[in-house]
């Protein structure tokens, strides 16, 4: 029995979490959002909260004269817009996805150090989590998924090294969240796990007093 109630304590411990999420572009005071990005030094890119460029993900195939929305040079190419956390198009998403495609077989596109939420008043905000994203090439010569939380360290002087697309019709990715739209709420399984452990401290706390 000890055994037992030692396994419904430690259950009891464990705290799962769920997102409660908010669409960003719905956010009090949004106006703008700012992406920074490094190819050879460090980039801004800033679009307007509510405009066709980040209301819409572009078609394939991204091109340097007028299809897309900001690029690093002429082989890097980026679309951006509202998502949910796979980076699925969803203007009412919680989370903002960066895709690009990088036509050097050199890889290491995608160099995106940090996605700000711009407010009315000056206030700005990090994103500050990852939910998803998608290297291409080979991992540490083409491709460096270990540094895709530079995107979100709040740090502009790091960034991202997402890989290459030569030889793929598929894009890089990098999605990411925010405090002020994706907030971390306990299943409502916490609940009855917490219960059962309480309940499993008092059955032992009962039989040693008898």
């Amino acid at each position: 029995m000890k055994k037992t109630v030692s396994a419904i304590a430690a259950a009891a411990c464990f705290w799962a979490f769920s997102a409660s999420a908010s669409p960003i572009q719905t956010l009090t005071g949004l106006t703008s959002i700012t992406f920074y990005e490094r190819t050879t030094s460090l980039f801004t890119h800033t679009i307007n909260a509510s405009s066709a460029q980040i209301l819409q993900r572009r078609a394939d195939p991204l091109m340097f004269t007028g299809n897309a929305d900001f690029w690093g040079t002429s082989e890097e190419l980026y679309d951006v817009f509202y998502s949910d956390a796979d980076g699925s198009l969803n203007t009412l998403g919680a989370y903002i996805t960066v895709e690009a495609i990088f036509n050097n077989a050199a890889g290491g596109g995608l160099n995106l150090s940090e996605v700000q939420l711009n407010f009315s008043g000056g206030g700005t905000e990090f994103a500050n989590v990852v939910s998803s994203h998608v290297a291409i090439g080979a991992v540490g010569t083409q491709s460096f998924p270990s540094l895709v939380n530079n995107a979100v360290d709040g740090d502009l002087n790091t960034h991202t090294a997402q890989g290459t697309t030569i030889g793929t019709a598929d894009r890089l990715r990098v999605t990411v969240g925010f405090a002020s739209s994706v907030t971390a709420v306990p299943e409502p399984g916490t609940f009855i796990i917490l219960g059962l452990g309480l309940a499993g401290f008092g059955y032992a706390r009962r039989k040693r007093a008898a």
